[in-house]
């Protein structure tokens, strides 16, 4: 009973703004001031996205070499979607390497009952760890769009309500991809090891959600069931919009499907979430 009276005050104090934010606070810099302490991993992190997004624009300027001026739209549309792309894969939720504090990690060696004897709740810790990884990567993607805009490689609309959308959808499509990797993550209360599936949803979201290849060049049979699936909401959608690919016509209904797998999603994870609650188990020591 002293504990429980204990609980209800901490959370009192919490939604004041008290020690409550400033857990929320301390959570959200654990990735950050992780990783530079690793000053070698920055610099090959900045080497590597350097690299692609240089082959990138080769590769694309190179395929349309040979085309006329009818085609410059289209090329300037899918170099601005590829080396987005490139630098939206900077930010898909999940982990970073250097990190420790995993929850299949925590499975693994029983300290995830940690988790759940916080006053904070376990669904909500790992979410501040998760928006702390993300800020991390986001760090990448603003410089990087920042200089390749100032050297010429990637255009930026024109159309300034256009832009404000792509914004929008691509705050969205995050918001997918961190329900999709909770998802993923929370399968390892019922398996040993979770390795494979996110490594499976590291493929599908590769090729499916379009950020190596656009959909658009896929077969269309194969393009088609893609664009239903929430990996292309989460990157396909925000980088049409972005690019001028996608229709105005078409842009209220894309922005509605990607609310409808947060909500599908988001519902799906909560359910997850306390169904791996009753199944908390030590697989090691």
């Amino acid at each position: 009973m002293a504990e429980t009276r204990g609980r209800r005050r901490w959370r009192g104090v919490r939604h004041l703004g008290g020690p409550g934010l400033a857990a929320r606070a301390r959570l959200i810099r654990v990735v950050p001031l992780g990783e530079i302490q690793f000053p070698v991993s920055l610099a090959n992190t900045a080497f590597s996205l350097t690299l692609q997004l240089y082959l990138y624009y080769c590769l694309w300027n190179a395929l349309y070499a040979g085309a006329g001026e009818q085609q410059a739209t289209a090329r300037t549309q899918i170099i601005s979607f590829s080396l987005l792309g490139v630098l939206l894969s900077r930010t898909r939720w999940g982990f970073s390497a250097s990190r420790r504090d995993t929850i299949a990690q925590r499975v693994r060696d029983g300290s995830i009952v940690h988790w759940y004897v916080r006053p904070l709740e376990p669904r909500k810790f790992a979410f501040w760890l998760y928006l702390g990884d993300s800020a991390y990567r986001v760090l990448w993607l603003v410089p990087g769009w920042s200089a390749c805009v100032a050297l010429g490689a990637l255009a930026v609309p024109r159309d300034l309500t256009r832009l404000a959308v792509a914004l929008v959808s691509i705050v969205l499509g995050q918001v997918i991809l961190y329900y999709l990797s909770v998802l993923v993550d929370l399968t390892c209360f019922w398996t040993t090891s979770n390795t494979g599936i996110q490594r499976l949803n590291q493929f599908a979201q590769e090729i499916l959600s379009g950020s190596i290849v656009p959909l658009w060049l896929l077969p269309s049979a194969v393009s088609g069931v893609a664009g239903a699936l929430p990996f292309a909401a989460a990157v396909n959608t925000p980088l049409s919009l972005y690019s001028g690919r996608t229709p105005e016509s078409s842009v209220p209904g894309v922005l509605l499907l990607q609310c409808v797998w947060i909500v599908v999603l988001g519902t799906a994870s909560r359910w997850v979430w306390r169904s791996a609650g009753r199944r908390v188990a030590v697989q090691g020591g």
